[in-house]
């Protein structure tokens, strides 16, 4: 019997084999069939290219490779997002996950990739041994107690809400202003925004606008009794008001609206600033921790560069 892991890109039957072996730790609640049925019918899945490993003819280790850009000081590069990872139960301990990742990564590589992130819901420590670095990843909640009314919102500052069909592009303004100003951060083209529409077609949206007119935007997933903040961002560069101020009444406001629609909780990835920490409570994210590997040696990180990830947005996550 012939016992060597054969790596490849999925074909269609690879690809139902590893939504089969997956569903025991993703299906949350569905039948093995609902599953793989949503799976195959959701964009973001389509969106990946699929990478199996094989024993003896059957699928045991599986992965899923985004295309993904990066700002990288200043730059744009390409790079990888994994999403995924998942190793049969009965030939786990064996190293075909590690082989897999270290495979893809090659191949990325070879085709010009600079950086691969991920988001860790095991122990961390699996994938450093693979070469990816820890960021820093917090999950901001506040539980609606707290008595905000519209007295403590000065200044004009409001929240207008818009339909982004037509604000796409001003919505892109805000976000490369901002986080194309960091160290490195994840880039978005305009086919990613169109595409981003179509994954999360029930989110609500928001401009922040303050006296001096819109500086930013909130893009908020409903999920049951949470109002979860899954992209945003604030450009107040241009302006005479301070990135602080314009981030706590954002934060304040959107806090006010969420009591308002009902929900009993308000939170998303935030970064570890003041503001945030004045609003929210803030613990390291224990999953979907954000990581990522260097594929290139010009991408190295430092501690300044590293500490920019506790901005990535929930809208990226794989």
């Amino acid at each position: 019997m012939d016992e060597r892991l054969e790596i490849r890109v999925a074909d269609d039957a690879d690809r139902v084999a590893a939504l089969r072996n997956a569903w025991e730790f993703w299906g949350r609640g569905l039948s093995l069939e609902e599953y793989v049925e949503r799976r195959l019918k959701s964009p973001l899945y389509g969106s990946a290219r699929r990478y199996v490993g094989l024993r003896t003819g059957e699928v045991v280790v599986a992965l899923a490779a985004y295309d993904r850009s990066f700002y990288w000081h200043g730059q744009i590069v390409p790079g990888i997002a994994i999403g995924s990872v998942h190793t049969r139960p009965d030939c786990r301990g064996q190293g075909h996950a590690a082989a897999l990742l270290d495979r893809v990564a090659v191949m990325a590589t070879q085709q010009g990739a600079k950086l691969s992130v991920l988001y860790c819901d095991i122990a961390p420590q699996y994938y450093t041994r693979r070469g990816y670095l820890l960021c820093p990843a917090w999950q901001g909640t506040c539980m609606l107690h707290r008595s905000f009314d519209s007295t403590e919102i000065r200044g004009g500052w409001r929240l207008v809400e818009f339909s982004p069909e037509e604000e796409l592009e001003q919505m892109a303004r805000f976000y490369a202003a901002d986080h194309g100003s960091l160290p490195w951060a994840i880039a978005r083209s305009p086919q990613y925004w169109e595409f981003t529409l179509e994954m999360r077609p029930l989110d609500d949206f928001f401009w922040l606008e303050g006296p001096v007119g819109r500086v930013g935007y909130a893009r908020l997933a409903r999920q049951e009794n949470q109002w979860h903040l899954a992209d945003w961002a604030i450009a107040t560069a241009d302006t005479s008001i301070g990135r602080e101020t314009a981030e706590e009444s954002l934060y304040r406001l959107l806090i006010l609206e969420a009591q308002f629609r009902g929900y009993t909780q308000c939170g998303g990835w935030l970064p570890g600033t003041k503001a945030a920490q004045a609003f929210f409570k803030l613990t390291p994210r224990r999953e979907e921790i954000t990581m990522v590997r260097p594929l290139d040696q010009q991408c190295w990180f430092d501690d300044a560069t590293l500490a920019a990830a506790d901005r990535f947005c929930y809208l990226d996550h794989v």
